[in-house]
C-alpha cells in the first residue's frame, strides 16, 4: 500500500490479513490488542467489492455534496432476460423500475428521487460477475430504494 501511494496511485483498495498471536520478531504488531498482522493480498483494482462507493464517491462531487449524503446500493443481478446489449438491459430494468426509479442521466439528482445505472449488463450473451444495478439517490430515499430491490427479487434477477 506504502507503494501504491509512493507512485500516486488513487482509489480504491482491499487488503487481506490474519491476525494472530505475536511472535518473537514479528514485524507488524497492533498497538492495543498485539496481535501480529501478516498481509496476505492487496487488492488494488475496481472489483465487486468496491464499484459502488467508487460509484457514489464519483457522484457526489457532481452534485455538489458529500459522499454521506447520497444514499446507495448495488444489487448484483443475473443476466436480465431478453436483453442482449447493454441498451436493451437498460431498457428492461427502465420499464422494471419504471414507478419507482429513473435511468441515471447528466442532469442534477431531485431530491427524493433514486436513479439507477447498470454496472456492466451487456446483455445474455455476455454475463459477468460485475453485473449489477447501482441505485443513489438524495433525501428520503431509503424505502424507496428497498422497493427497487424486492421489485427486482420479484421478477428472479437477482443473484442469491
Amino acid at each position: 500500500i506504502c507503494r501504491m501511494q509512493e507512485e500516486g496511485v488513487r482509489g480504491f483498495t482491499a487488503v487481506d490479513v490474519i491476525l494472530s498471536t505475536t511472535r518473537e520478531g514479528d514485524v507488524c504488531v497492533l498497538p492495543v490488542s498485539q496481535l501480529s498482522v501478516s498481509a496476505i493480498e492487496c487488492n488494488a483494482r475496481l472489483n465487486g467489492h468496491n464499484q459502488e462507493r467508487l460509484f457514489a464517491a464519483l457522484l457526489a462531487p457532481r452534485e455538489g455534496c458529500s459522499l454521506d449524503d447520497l444514499k446507495h446500493m448495488r444489487l448484483g443481478n443475473t443476466p436480465i432476460p431478453e436483453a442482449y446489449n447493454r441498451a436493451e438491459a437498460t431498457e428492461r430494468i427502465t420499464v422494471l423500475l419504471s414507478s419507482l426509479a429513473r435511468p441515471l442521466s447528466q442532469e442534477p439528482l431531485q431530491e427524493g428521487v433514486v436513479y439507477f445505472l447498470l454496472d456492466d449488463n451487456h446483455g445474455v450473451g455476455v454475463p459477468s460477475i460485475y453485473d449489477g444495478v447501482l441505485l443513489v439517490g438524495r433525501g428520503d430515499v431509503e424505502v424507496t430504494i428497498v422497493e427497487c430491490q424486492k421489485r427486482l427479487e420479484e421478477v428472479g434477477i437477482l443473484r442469491g
